[in-house]
C-alpha cells in the first residue's frame, strides 16, 4: 500500500508555530538547512502523525531513568 501525502500543516509542534507545505506541485523535495532549523522535527511530526509515536524518543527513554543517563559499565 502506498501513501501519498499532498499537504502537511504543522501547528505548535517543537520549533513550528505554523508550518504548511504542499507536495502536489513537486515530485522531488529536498529539506536542507543548518542545524536547529527543524528538519528532524519535521520528520518527527510525520512519524507521530502516522504511527502515534516517535522512535527517537522511545530509544532515548530506554537509555535514561527519570531523565538521567544510564551508564553502561562492562565488568570483567
Amino acid at each position: 500500500m502506498a501513501i501519498k501525502i499532498n499537504r502537511i500543516l504543522i501547528n505548535n509542534f517543537k520549533p513550528f508555530r505554523k508550518f504548511e507545505i504542499n507536495f502536489t506541485d513537486s515530485r522531488f523535495i529536498v529539506f536542507d538547512g543548518p542545524n536547529g532549523f527543524g528538519k528532524t522535527s519535521f520528520y518527527d511530526a510525520i512519524e507521530l502523525l502516522l504511527t502515534g509515536r516517535m522512535r527517537r524518543y522511545d530509544e532515548l527513554y530506554e537509555t535514561t531513568i527519570h531523565g538521567k543517563k544510564i551508564l553502561m559499565v562492562a565488568h570483567s
